[in-house]
């Protein structure tokens, strides 16, 4: 994927594991945070387990300092581009819409439903996968026993998948 696509997602997932690696071993927590922070600097898609991660620290102080050092990292490693031009980052960031007839809940919409339904999928899917994603990780942490941190990020990974209003072959790597 990576060769094919000349793309960032591999480099996102590897800091994205090494912070799940950190959390779940144990280690010091801000190498976790650190290694959150530069994922999220390569591609703004691991915000959808952030609060896998947060509900997973076991109290709320930790729950901040990961919050803000990764935050951080985040705001550190985009600041070169924010600065040039911070309105293009935004957009580029938070207004990326790749085709959503190609996979999961889109595709089912779109061969199945009204086009007017898809229509409609399309201005709401973000919020409804912003939902799901939010329930889904608040319902994995109160799990008896609790699911450990990679199978969490699996199973939301795998829900964003299927629920985005998008998509794209070469996100399946974040499932790899």
């Amino acid at each position: 994927v990576s060769g094919f696509h000349v793309n960032t997602d591999p480099i996102m997932i590897f800091f994205l594991l090494a912070s799940v690696y950190v959390i779940e071993q144990r280690m010091p927590q801000w190498v976790g945070a650190i290694a959150f922070g530069l994922a999220m600097s390569v591609k703004i898609v691991p915000v959808i387990f952030a609060p896998a991660f947060l509900l997973y620290l076991p109290s709320v102080r930790r729950r901040i300092t990961f919050m803000l050092l990764a935050g951080a990292v985040f705001a550190a490693g985009c600041m070169p581009y924010i600065l040039q031009d911070p309105i293009l980052v935004i957009n580029r960031m938070f207004g990326y819409t790749p085709h959503a007839e190609y996979w999961g809940l889109g595709q089912i919409i779109y061969v199945f439903l009204p086009k007017v339904v898809y229509a409609g999928y399309i201005h709401v899917g973000k919020a409804l996968v912003a939902f799901v994603l939010l329930f889904a990780s608040w319902n994995l942490s109160r799990s008896n026993p609790r699911s450990g941190l990679f199978l969490q990020l699996g199973c939301i990974g795998s829900l964003f998948l299927f629920w985005a209003p998008g998509f794209g072959y070469q996100y399946l790597s974040w499932l790899v």
